[in-house]
């Protein structure tokens, strides 16, 4: 994960090789390679706060959580009695 600015970038590489068979009744040799990447760029909003941005990677699923600033989140309303 890596952040530029307000942009938030996620990639990943993994690469997979599946290791040599021989089978007995007919002689040969198999070999697979597996490569993948995936890449995506999110743009963040001006009131996150990029130093609690936090991420995991559970069962597949990627979780990313990111906090907003102190002075974005909404303060409740006020109410003022006039009697």
């Amino acid at each position: 994960m890596k952040q530029d600015n307000n942009l938030l970038s996620i990639e990943v590489k993994s690469k997979a090789e599946e290791k040599a068979k021989e089978e007995v009744v007919e002689k040969y040799t198999k070999r697979e390679f597996l490569y993948s990447n995936f890449k995506r760029t999110f743009t963040l909003p001006i009131s996150a706060n990029k130093e609690s941005i936090k991420a995991q990677y559970i069962n597949g699923i990627l979780e990313i959580t990111i906090a907003k600033r102190e002075e974005a989140i909404k303060k409740p309303k006020r109410t003022i009695n006039i009697d």
